[in-house]
């Protein structure tokens, strides 16, 4: 499991500074027309399909999540709950049937951070690894 935790921990903290520094991410495929990758907001969820980047049926497949303390409690406690989310909101091309366990990243454990970063690498086998680590706090 850590050679897919540790690209994903990768990923997610690039998404993260990127968004922090105010930059858009976008394709980098040879298609002109193609859009650049867009965050999808379901509920306070941001949703970001990587995977989308890559051709059909290509596996591993990323996302990336930014939730509030909330709703990661509520995803930790349930994890289930997280699965559910994923296939209703067709996070990957096709559902998840079972879950590798949770892992934190680190605990780093701000005062009051402002959510999680939570990495999903989907694997051809349907099973989904996630990934979460704290978003550090506004650095004045």
């Amino acid at each position: 499991m850590k050679r897919t935790t540790i690209p994903a921990l990768l990923v997610s903290s690039l998404l993260f500074v990127s968004a922090i520094w105010g930059q858009e991410t976008s394709s980098q495929t040879a298609n002109p027309s193609s859009k650049g990758l867009q965050w999808q907001i379901v509920g306070a969820i941001k949703v970001l399909r990587i995977w989308q980047l890559d051709p059909p049926d290509t596996y591993p497949q990323v996302a990336v999540l930014l939730v509030t303390n909330d709703d990661y409690q509520k995803f930790v406690q349930n994890p289930d709950g997280l699965r559910q989310f994923a296939n209703i909101n067709k996070v990957f091309s096709k559902n998840i049937k079972k879950m590798s366990p949770w892992e934190t990243l680190s605990n780093l454990n701000y005062a009051d951070p402002p959510g999680f970063v939570v990495t999903l690498v989907h694997q051809r086998t349907s099973m989904m690894v996630v990934a979460g680590v704290q978003e550090p706090p506004d650095i004045p």
